[in-house]
């Protein structure tokens, strides 16, 4: 169920927060478990068999990955094996799904869907994060930095945590693991963690899904020429919304996770503040650039630092053809992850250094241009059209045909809702809240008899924020995130 459809706000979570609270807390590892497998179920009911299996056979791994690490073997065979079958599973259905495999005839089922890609229906919910988790796992029991669940339902739990399924993030067991131990559900994590949902929730359906309406029109034109000046405006909007719609989805993952006693982790760090595509990278998409780090990059790097003479950046640009591949095996995720990995390879060398020593708002224009250029190669649907879309950036894109309107609704008519959710998108991309907050913060503790009217009024904002949300959500009805499909 997503978290954006007005029953799982206004009816699902207010169960989920009244009974998580008042439950003894003996019950509470049954209770995630049962959210868990609930919300699949109510999202993906035909896939809880295969989520059954995955989870059972890494379960089992676990016990034969551990006794080989206690025995100090030469080769750990159940490692290699379960890293085979967990990646073989992720490319089997990324195949599937760049390719349109008929999947549904080679199963003899079929299943009706309204969307627009064959397939798109029947990738598994989350599959990409579940895979990465339940490799780090294993990974970790190898390397002994935890030992093996032994209790199936907080195993379960933690492969199939619902909050962070849809876009993560990808959590680590020992950072997971706490939360499963102490879950720390009172008041105030309720009050922390509903805020936090209302925030994401507001920066998905308020910024994200106002800008997507202009955007995918564009991006579904076939031989797509538009005003150079809308090009431009487009592509600006296309970095607002993929921001907006991802790290709202983190938020409230994080925020329901707050709810239910967990504390997931951070997943954006104000990216557009980046002086570069490096430090861009450290700061988008936080727990995936961390597992490529501890999983591929330093054991990779580790070993080729014993061949004399070879270029270590290299592999910068192989993690990121693999962070590509882990989108999808479409030919714009490929070329999107080698364009960054070249680009970051470019920046930690001689040249990159002088890029660093430029004047600072040459290094801003540099990374917020090419991460831009980024995300059209990311969106669209394949390389020809950004060599169509480039034409229009340029000004050579010819005759600009008049479409119906029922094809570019509502393009090209810019409605000023389309300004000021750019201009706050903009605004908040920086780090302009917290330092509201502690504005705010610091004007209260300083003049005590303002405390109740703070915090009214922040609670009616909220509240404003969560009436507003609904109501859009109720006029234009919801719209899947940008990552939900990963």
């Amino acid at each position: 169920m997503n978290y954006t459809r007005p029953i799982f706000i206004l009816f699902a979570l207010p169960i989920v927060v009244l009974v998580n609270f008042i439950l003894p807390a003996r019950f509470r590892k049954y209770w995630i478990a049962l959210l868990s497998i609930g919300g699949l179920f109510l999202t993906q009911p035909y896939y809880l068999i295969f989520y059954s299996l995955l989870v059972g056979i890494n379960y089992g791994f676990a016990f034969l990955n551990s006794i080989a690490t206690r025995k100090e073997l030469k080769v750990n065979w159940p490692l290699i094996l379960i890293v085979v079958i967990d990646i073989g599973l992720l490319v089997f259905f990324k195949w599937t799904q760049s390719f349109s495999f008929p999947l549904q005839n080679f199963f003899s089922v079929r299943f009706p869907t309204t969307h627009e890609h064959p397939l798109e229906w029947i990738f598994p919910l989350g599959l990409s994060y579940t895979i990465f988790q339940l490799l780090s796992y294993q990974m970790d029991l190898s390397s002994e930095i935890i030992e093996v669940e032994k209790d199936p339902i907080r195993f379960v739990s933690y492969s199939l945590f619902y909050p962070k399924m849809y876009s993560g993030p990808i959590q680590r067991y020992d950072t997971f693991k706490p939360g499963l131990d102490n879950s720390a559900v009172n008041i105030e994590n309720i009050n922390r963690g509903l805020r936090r949902f209302i925030l994401g929730l507001a920066k998905k359906v308020l910024i994200a899904d106002v800008l997507v309406r202009y955007i995918d029109p564009v991006f579904a034109m076939k031989n797509i020429a538009i005003p150079t000046l809308h090009a431009w405006f487009i592509l600006i909007l296309l970095a607002i919304q993929i921001y907006y719609d991802f790290s709202g989805m983190i938020d409230m993952a994080l925020g329901l996770a707050q709810i239910l006693g967990f504390t997931l982790s951070e997943n954006f760090d104000y990216p557009y503040i980046s002086k570069s595509v490096t430090e861009f990278w450290r700061r988008w998409h936080i727990t995936l650039g961390a597992w490529f780090r501890d999983y591929v990059f330093i054991p990779l790097q580790f070993r080729v630092r014993k061949i004399k003479g070879f270029p270590i950046q290299s592999i910068t640009v192989l993690i990121f053809l693999l962070t590509g591949l882990w989108h999808g095996f479409d030919n714009h995720f490929i070329a999107w992850g080698l364009m960054l990995g070249m680009v970051i390879a470019i920046e930690n060398t001689k040249v990159g250094k002088k890029i660093s020593q430029a004047w600072k708002p040459l290094q801003h224009i540099w990374t917020l241009g090419i991460i831009s250029f980024s995300w059209l190669v990311f969106r669209a649907p394949g390389l020809g059209f950004v060599y169509r879309y480039l034409r229009n950036l340029l000004g050579l894109q010819g005759e600009i045909p008049v479409h119906p309107f029922s094809e570019t609704k509502p393009y090209p008519i810019f409605e000023n809702s389309v300004f000021i959710a750019a201009l706050v998108g903009i605004l908040f991309a920086m780090p302009v809240y917290p330092w509201l907050k502690e504005k705010i913060k610091g004007f209260v503790q300083e003049h005590q008899k303002w405390y109740w009217v703070a915090l009214i009024a922040d609670s009616l904002l909220l509240l404003l924020l969560l009436i507003l949300c609904v109501g859009m959500i109720v006029y234009n009805a919801p719209l899947p995130g940008v990552y939900d499909k990963f």
